[in-house]
């Protein structure tokens, strides 16, 4: 039978199945496939890394476990190393914290002509990386440096080649996360609590309490960045560690 132009032909609904079904098959196999390399490129090794606290051996297919590298890292050179570290990054968090608040308080809620210039020098010390900080300790406190000339001079600044030399720069280093985040809850915040505070005739202990109390969350994750960014940091570690031989969890 002939089929003039205007005729359509009409296909039986069940002859689509089969390509639907490829199309089906086709989405499960490229989640498949995604999911093996997940698995192989992030999975495998992180998981790998974490297991070898129990089994030194599991990335070779050992699946022995023992408790020898815990016990290692327990005592003697290790738990030193580990001990500094959280003493340091404490004192850094403690540094940071109340700078970086203060920073985004005059940058956010003070008319100061030269205001702009916070907003810089934090981000330029966000960007400096950190080993920077640490060689300009380092070449101040030379012998043949700059200070060569001065000598109380040079032995403060020797002194910095150390502990702390470590947090200090640190503390510099972390300030502008706490800055950054104690700057987005002021500017997310409104300042009518403390015009109110101010006209009820509050002292100013109770309107920095009120301050402290709307910043909270901020402070904490400030504090928490700058812990967390003390305890991994490897750089100004090794650079102002290495000549007073002083270790911690990322350079023992």
């Amino acid at each position: 039978m002939w089929l003039s132009e205007t005729d359509t032909l009409t296909v039986p609904q069940h002859a689509s199945w089969p390509r639907a079904l490829l199309r089906r098959w086709a989405v499960r196999a490229g989640l498949l496939l995604a999911a093996l390399a997940f698995a192989a490129l992030w999975a495998y090794p992180l998981l790998g890394f974490l297991l070898s606290a129990w089994m030194p051996h599991v990335l070779q297919g050992d699946l022995r476990m023992t408790l020898a590298p815990l016990r290692q890292a327990a005592q003697g050179y290790a738990l030193h190393a580990l001990w500094n570290s959280l003493w340091v990054a404490l004192l850094v968090g403690a540094l940071a914290l109340p700078l970086g608040a203060w920073l985004a308080w005059l940058r956010v809620r003070t008319d100061l002509p030269a205001r702009g210039w916070i907003e810089a020098g934090v981000w330029l010390l966000l960007i400096f990386p950190d080993f920077f900080l640490a060689s300009g300790w380092m070449l101040l406190a030379a012998p043949i440096g700059p200070l060569a000339h001065w000598p109380a001079a040079l032995r403060v600044a020797q002194l910095l080649l150390g502990p702390a030399g470590i947090v200090i720069t640190l503390a510099l280093k972390t300030m502008p996360y706490v800055y950054l985040v104690t700057q987005g809850s002021l500017q997310n915040s409104s300042a009518a609590l403390q015009e109110a505070a101010r006209v009820h005739g509050l002292s100013r202990a109770w309107r920095l309490r009120l301050a402290l109390a709307a910043l909270l969350p901020a402070l904490a994750a400030g504090f928490a960045i700058a812990y967390a960014e003390s305890l991994r940091n490897f750089a100004v570690v090794a650079t102002l560690g290495a000549s007073s031989g002083f270790t911690m969890g990322t350079y023992a």
